[in-house]
């Protein structure tokens, strides 16, 4: 299939522009955001450049309840290239305020790494008051170059016209791709588990004492098993990024230790644990959570 002419356009204008550049591309779920975003990645191979993904359900990057960035650099100097953080939920709509300090923080780690260009792939979640307030957020705090916005409508949506007069920011409307990948939402649950799947497929049963790391997120009701048993948890680091994803199998309170499911990590290096909301068995199968326990004082 032929390469739209605006996306044959925007990356040549990329490739040309000096110095550190943000692409915000944004639209409805099945858009072709992530279609986009994989093509002008490829276009730019010679340059240093991230791409971060802001979908917590359908990462093409790390595994469903994080979101990434990958950084691809041509550099033989190049360090760590992948940084994940954990919002703890597939939707963007349940941790507002994790997804926009982390969407933020991998932003600032780009520009940390001398990228070029960071090439940034939206979420689906723009419908109802909520998200279209949640992308405004996203803007504003990010302050990319350039937002692409993926529509089949030829009007301005009314989040858009907000910067509009705001010259650093440029908006961008292309339609929506005609090689758009469409997913329905049982072919989405589908994903994340085919996802959670591959990630825990060298998992093994690890353990960590929390005796001296902080605890941040959903933390659970401890002294009632039900609510963090087979919990999704994240050991992060020194910057909060997650060092690998677990399942939680126990915790025992005489030792300050929490048994999980996951894969090998550097376990030295955990300053923080954090909670999420999602439960999962090991297969990487998404379990409904436990009944709602009034939460003690």
């Amino acid at each position: 299939m032929e390469t739209d002419r605006n996306w044959v356009t925007l990356a040549a204008r990329l490739r040309e522009a000096p110095g550190f550049q943000t692409v915000y591309i944004t639209g409805q779920s099945n858009a072709g955001k992530t279609t986009l975003c994989q093509y002008l990645v490829g276009e730019l191979a010679k340059l240093s450049v991230g791409h971060l993904d802001c979908d917590p359900g359908q990462s093409q990057i790390g595994p469903p309840g994080t979101v990434g960035l990958k950084i691809l650099s041509k550099r033989s100097d190049a360090e760590r290239d992948l940084f994940l953080r954990f919002v703890g939920a597939t939707s963007p709509a349940s941790n507002i305020l994790q997804n926009l300090s982390s969407i933020k923080r991998l932003q600032e780690k780009a520009f940390e790494r001398k990228v070029q260009k960071l090439i940034v792939d939206s979420s689906g979640y723009v419908q109802g008051s909520l998200a279209r307030e949640f992308q405004f957020q996203v803007i504003d705090l990010m302050r990319p170059d350039v937002v692409v916005v993926l529509m089949k409508e030829r009007s301005v949506n009314p989040l858009f016209r907000n910067f509009l007069g705001t010259p650093e920011i440029e908006i961008l409307r292309f339609p929506v791709s005609q090689s758009a990948v469409l997913r329905s939402a049982p072919a989405r649950r589908a994903f994340r588990e085919g996802s959670f799947s591959r990630y825990f497929n060298d998992a093994g049963s690890r353990e960590i004492s929390f005796k001296h790391v902080g605890l941040h997120g959903k933390i659970p009701l401890i002294h009632h098993p039900e609510t963090w048993k087979n919990l999704l948890i994240a050991p992060c680091d020194s910057e909060n990024f997650a060092l690998c994803l677990g399942i939680i199998e126990h915790i025992d309170l005489a030792t300050n230790s929490i048994r999980f499911w996951g894969p090998p990590f550097e376990s030295d290096a955990v300053c923080a644990i954090q909670f999420g909301s999602i439960y999962l068995d090991r297969s990487g199968k998404e379990l409904s959570p436990p009944r709602a326990i009034e939460r003690e004082e």
